[in-house]
């Protein structure tokens, strides 16, 4: 488990971030839940991240899962709903900030 303490637009788009690096990690609450993974490799995934520049919004927005959530969502085309996850569901641009600050608050629990 990863405690990143951000709202919910930040707490996915680490959680996308993390599954573009072939984790199997998915948000529940304020935290976000990795399976089958060591925690030294988490920790060396969000260093790396923390000293990336910003990833391209359109990358992780095409990896949610279920991009239609408002009423009118599934009129869209894919290019119009891949901009709206962009501008209204993550925050690309802060993506080394939260991973930063995931790290500070580095309370990782290694399960067996």
């Amino acid at each position: 488990m990863i405690f990143p303490w951000v709202g919910t637009r930040k707490l996915q788009t680490l959680t996308l971030a993390l599954l573009a690096r072939e984790f199997k990690a998915s948000h529940c609450g304020h935290a976000i839940e990795l399976q089958e993974c060591e925690a030294a490799k988490v920790m060396e995934a969000l260093q790396d991240i923390a000293g990336s520049p910003a990833p391209d919004g359109q990358e992780l927005a095409k990896r949610l899962a279920q991009p239609a959530l408002a009423k009118f969502d599934t009129f869209l085309s894919d290019h119009l709903m891949t901009l709206v996850t962009m501008v209204e569901r993550i925050s690309a641009k802060d993506l080394p900030l939260i991973a930063a600050n995931a790290l500070g608050n580095h309370t990782t629990h290694e399960v067996a």
